[in-house]
């Protein structure tokens, strides 16, 4: 009886291994399609995720002697691991000093979320970093009356406060010079500025893209990124762009955005961090916050900052003007 017992519990684990790993196969084969589809291109932002499980799977599989099941699952990691392969392995690359001689921007990018009431968070993070250049999203008319004690140490300010969850906010401690309201698809702004720092002259760029969880969501998103691709690849010298893009670096949008655009995104350099949502833990979340350079600028380091009410942790970014 005990070993009938045993033998149906065996069957049931292994039953489900391999649903488990059929289901993140179909997945992983899911989100390499995402150009065809809206719905298809969602998979493709939990790559690392099903990477790990299809690992756990493999183990699995060999432990209970079901090698075409184990086999299946390392083939499935391997695909997401080949994919997010480089910009993971970026760790061992040693980082870029700061003592070089030449001027740095630090930057802050940060979702605040427009019905969040915790400005007092964003003010402290504000404060214990003391960035040069602030990028908020998702502020309104709320929001830019919470953070007016920040004029004090940031005067140049590009404002534009939307009730829709779309307002942004570029805020410096530098001169702004050329500002500029772009509306790539005609409807959800992106701010652009141009800053001196120690003479060396760099444009920065927040934008917000809308979120994909509708065919026509998707379709607006996509527009705005070509715009911001043909805009950003039309812009001479030096370039920062930053904020939450509503993608991941593993969805071909992302990579057509920073090929049309000629960008690289900094996680190349100093790897990506899980910004969203604050409410799951760090390696459970996905990349949505990106930060993506042009010309003679280098990433020297980028960490979540604190949380601050939004479901966005804060990005602090340290660049280098070559």
């Amino acid at each position: 009886m005990r070993a009938a017992a045993r033998s149906r519990a065996r069957l049931s684990v292994v039953g489900l291994l391999e649903a488990c790993g059929g289901v993140l196969a179909v997945a992983t084969i899911a989100g390499f399609a995402g150009r065809f589809s809206w719905a298809l291109d969602l998979f493709a932002h939990f790559r690392p995720h099903y990477g790990v499980l299809l690992l756990v799977g493999g183990a699995a599989g060999w432990w209970f002697k079901r090698p075409i099941t184990a086999s299946l699952c390392v083939v499935g990691a391997a695909l997401n691991l080949a994919v997010i392969g480089p910009v993971t392995l970026v760790a061992s690359v040693p980082p870029l000093s700061l003592n070089s001689g030449a001027p740095h921007v630090q930057l802050l990018s940060s979702n605040v979320k427009t019905d969040n009431s915790n400005v007092g968070a964003l003010l402290n993070e504000v404060r214990l970093g003391q960035p040069d250049v602030v990028i908020l999203m998702e502020v309104d008319a709320v929001w830019i009356h919470g953070i007016e004690p920040l004029r004090a140490t940031y005067p140049y300010q590009v404002l534009e406060p939307r009730s829709d969850n779309f307002g942004l906010a570029l805020l410096s401690r530098w001169p702004l010079q050329d500002s500029c309201v772009h509306r790539f698809d005609d409807e959800v702004p992106s701010l652009s500025a141009r800053v001196e720092v120690e003479g060396r002259w760099v444009t920065v760029m927040a934008t917000h893209p809308v979120p994909p969880m509708s065919r026509e969501g998707a379709a607006q998103r996509n527009v705005q990124l070509e715009g911001l691709a043909d805009w950003c690849a039309a812009q001479p010298g030096r370039l920062i762009v930053a904020g939450d893009f509503n993608l991941t670096p593993w969805s071909p949008w992302f990579t057509e955005l920073t090929g049309r655009g000629g960008l690289t995104d900094v996680a190349s350099t100093v790897g990506w961090l899980n910004s969203w949502p604050t409410f799951l833990p760090a390696p459970a979340g996905i990349a949505i916050d990106h930060c993506l350079v042009r010309g003679a600028v280098r990433a020297v380091s980028r960490e979540r900052g604190e949380p601050i009410g939004s479901d966005h942790f804060p990005i602090r970014i340290r660049l280098r003007l070559d």
